[in-house]
């Protein structure tokens, strides 16, 4: 692990997670009455870094750094996932959502180091936010509910 995203891993302490949006729907041609698990197997995600926000607060000591992270999963049919252009396909199902995850830190960090932590460890954070989405939106779908596995955080190649 490089020193900087080092450095941001033991300064970063979570103040706080928020959703920001949840986008959640089963495909136009189906009904919630035909989905089965089986139905449900073949899912594609998505993880991104939207933005990152930075804050000095009132003394030269406390750092606020937020993070805007996009999680989607969309599940798709057997013909799909064999589609090169998987652009346009009509998903069987999609759940998406945005989180805003604040920490504080009592020393500036490099920006670069925060893209990193952005990318991986914030969904360490997230994750248990997220995984509950998944649950109860399929739920109230009346769907059978989605497996989402705990976070690990990826492996460093530094």
């Amino acid at each position: 692990m490089k020193p900087e995203l080092e450095k941001c891993v033991s300064k970063l302490v979570v103040r706080k997670v928020n959703t920001r949006y949840i986008y959640a729907a089963l495909g136009d041609s189906y009904q919630s009455e035909e989905i089965t698990e089986g139905l449900l197997n073949n899912k594609q995600q998505l993880k991104t870094l939207d933005k990152l926000g930075f804050a000095q607060v009132n003394d030269e000591n406390f750092y606020v750094y937020k993070f805007y992270n996009t999680i989607g999963i969309r599940c798709i049919t057997d013909e799909d996932k064999k589609l090169d252009d998987q652009e346009d396909i009509e998903p069987i199902l999609e759940i998406q959502a945005q989180f805003s995850v604040e920490y504080f830190s009592h020393c500036e960090l490099d920006e670069d180091a925060l893209n990193d932590f952005g990318d991986g460890y914030v969904y360490f954070h997230l994750w248990p936010y997220w995984r509950e989405i998944i649950q109860s939106s399929c739920c109230r779908m009346g769907i059978p509910p989605i497996t989402v596995n705990a976070y690990r955080v990826p492996a460093s190649d530094d």
